[in-house]
């Protein structure tokens, strides 16, 4: 209902209502539903800016996933537009060491090497970054905080004091940490075959979250300064695009009008993305990618953490309201 039917239902309607209109809309429009976003795009986003580029010819911008949702902090209703992402790989590490009988002592086995692997990535935390992109976000939202808040999120935009910023601000701005440092996560684990078999090999998934900007090589480099050396690693990222840090950020005062507009107290910021969209398909055509789905949700909707649950849903007059921004942008002239 949030990811993605419900935002693609406000697309469609805004399309629906620009087409009813008299008057033409300021440019064209071009609308594109894909179904394996959640499978890396391969068969719909890659596939048509690969196959059909032509389609997109003259296009700067796009609305899709993921931003528009309100998160309030200090009194003050934030709507965050995305305007980047970070980007997925995933690595595969092998461990190694020597085989035995389950009966006898083994030193240095691949188990042993996994479980101080898995204690590291558990302890230890990859190196601050701060993007032009959450830069941009962190600013603003410095801007309209006050008090120890704003002293905290100024500390977040200095690599030297952002450690401590993140461990004061993680109670309640906890999604902020994976906007400023790449993350890795221990996701799969195979190896073994007998009980009574030491295993001679043992494989560690890792899911790597990369901030823009960073290259996979980079990433491999980072993983082996937590985990150490004595480890293969294979990156399995065939046909990722690669992102840069900059974003065009020319139809963003559009996107916030469109959102003030509907209401009037909201203070619209970039976002920088934790996962990923199609939209990194499409940034490989010079076209800039907006999350822009603008929702009105009360105070106590947990939007993230519904997002893939049980009881993923959406009140029906947030469809509403982001159909009507999104309206709202189509009929303005931008460029």
């Amino acid at each position: 209902a949030l990811d993605m039917k419900g935002p693609l239902v406000m697309m469609l309607d805004a399309l629906v209502r620009i087409a009813a209109d008299e008057e033409p809309p300021p440019g064209d429009v071009i609308f594109v539903a894909l179904s394996d976003e959640e499978r890396l795009g391969t068969f719909g986003a890659r596939f048509l800016v690969e196959e059909h580029p032509e389609l997109f010819d003259g296009v700067r911008f796009c609305l899709g996933e993921f931003g528009g949702f309100p998160f309030h902090l200090d009194g003050t209703r934030f709507y965050p537009i995305q305007i980047a992402e970070r980007v997925g790989v995933y690595l595969e590490c092998t461990f190694e060491g020597p085989a035995g009988h389950g009966s006898l002592g083994v030193d240095g086995g691949a188990m042993g090497r996994l479980g101080r692997a898995l204690v590291a990535l558990e302890r230890k935390r990859l190196p601050i970054d701060i993007t032009p992109a959450a830069r941009l976000m962190l600013e603003r939202l410095a801007t309209h905080t006050s008090g120890a808040t704003r002293l905290a999120i100024r500390a977040l935009l200095d690599e030297r004091t952002a450690g401590v910023a993140i461990g004061a601000l993680r109670s309640r701005l906890g999604a902020l940490e994976p906007m400023l440092r790449s993350t890795v996560n221990a996701t799969v684990v195979t190896g073994g075959s007998s009980p009574n078999v030491v295993p001679a090999s043992v494989t560690l998934g890792i899911d790597a979250r990369m901030l823009p900007g960073v290259t996979v090589d980079e990433m491999v480099a980072q993983v082996r300064r937590i985990i150490g050396d004595d480890v293969t690693i294979t990156p399995h990222s065939e046909g990722l695009p690669p992102l840069t840090g900059d974003p065009d950020m020319g139809l963003f005062d559009t996107l916030a009008a469109a959102i003030r507009r509907l209401d009037p107290e909201a203070v619209p910021l970039p976002y920088l993305m934790p996962a990923v969209t199609d939209g990194r398909w499409f940034a490989t055509l010079g076209i800039q990618p907006y999350g822009f789905h603008p929702m009105d949700l009360p105070e106590a909707f947990e939007f993230q953490s519904t997002i893939h649950s049980a009881d993923e849903r959406i009140p029906v007059g947030a469809l509403d309201f982001g159909a009507t921004a999104i309206t709202d942008v189509l009929r303005t002239r931008t460029v």
